[in-house]
């Protein structure tokens, strides 16, 4: 019901380069990680970095900056209640207990 820690999630492919760990020219996965604060469907999302991973050595590099901001205009792909749920309740609860007292 309620937990703490990081998450991963899977976007898709990425493109087709080659592995500095590894050497081998390969096609990338391009995922998103984050720390996540959830109280059952409501949660709080923060710290978000996108990721590279080598399908051969499974290693992974942050995007790049430049790529990050084109990967952003299309949106997270967390839903509102997952990434901003608590904050949302939060206010909605100070506004319900701030007209209470008027």
């Amino acid at each position: 019901m309620m937990g703490v820690g990081r998450r991963v999630i899977h976007i898709g492919e990425g493109p087709r380069m080659e592995c500095p760990q590894c050497g081998e020219r390969v096609t990338f996965d391009l995922k998103l990680a984050f720390w996540s604060l959830h109280l059952g469907a409501l949660g709080c999302a923060h710290g978000f970095r996108w990721l590279f991973q080598c399908r051969s050595c499974r290693e992974a590099w942050r995007v790049k900056r430049s790529l990050v901001r084109e990967l952003e205009r299309g949106g997270v792909p967390i839903s509102f209640l997952e990434r901003d749920g608590l904050l949302a309740a939060l206010l909605f609860l100070s506004l319900f207990l701030f007209l209470l007292r008027l």
